[in-house]
């Protein structure tokens, strides 16, 4: 995984941005939370590389989450990384739902099985779901609600956070897409807007 510099300017937008997102939900305020909102999902994801790390056995970047949730099995083999995953699998959605929501609707196809069975294609992949919105929502929640449980496990303090996020997966969308307006007004953020959009 690239490091971030601390030095990098979009840190300073980013805790703008949050700032600005929690005036309008601040019974969601937390100090922990928006430090992990900062630092482990907008500054990690600056990096392409960062956002879309999980690759296939044929060293293909993965970048739909049904096929990253594919991948997990392999997670599996190393207790101490299948945390790593979830959590990954959490950022990713949260990241994707809240801040890129766009990107979702580029590259989907709705089929319909019978006259009760909606899938929606993710990538290669059919999900029994009406829409990748709802599918990622699930998927990110669930994943937090994972890290919550095997933290919790090892008496660790830091489940705390991945218990609220997965809880209030659906409120922290809307802070993260209020982030993503504020930066959207700025015309500091349109050159990284860009890269990330491509």
């Amino acid at each position: 995984m690239r490091e971030i510099s601390i030095h990098h300017p979009l840190r300073r937008l980013f805790r703008e941005a949050t700032s600005f997102a929690f005036q309008y939900s601040s019974s969601l305020y937390e100090r922990r939370i928006v430090d992990y909102l900062n630092e482990e999902i907008l500054v990690k994801f600056i990096h392409i590389d960062n956002l879309y790390r999980i690759k296939n056995s044929k060293g293909k970047r993965l970048e739909e989450l049904a096929e990253i949730l594919l991948e997990e099995e392999k997670w599996h083999l190393f207790p101490s990384c299948e945390i790593e995953f979830h959590r990954y699998i959490g950022d990713f959605a949260l990241f994707i739902v809240g801040i890129f929501p766009e990107s979702l609707r580029r590259r989907v196809k709705r089929t319909r099985i019978s006259k009760d069975e909606i899938f929606t294609q993710i990538g290669s992949i059919l999900a029994p779901c009406k829409d990748t919105y709802e599918y990622y929502i699930h998927k990110g929640s669930w994943a937090y609600s994972e890290v919550y449980r095997k933290l919790l496990k090892k008496n660790l303090e830091e489940g705390e956070v991945f218990k609220k996020l997965s809880q209030h997966f659906k409120e922290y969308i809307k802070i993260m897409s209020l982030v993503r307006t504020y930066l959207d007004t700025l015309k500091e953020f349109s050159p990284f807007k860009e890269v990330l959009e491509n």
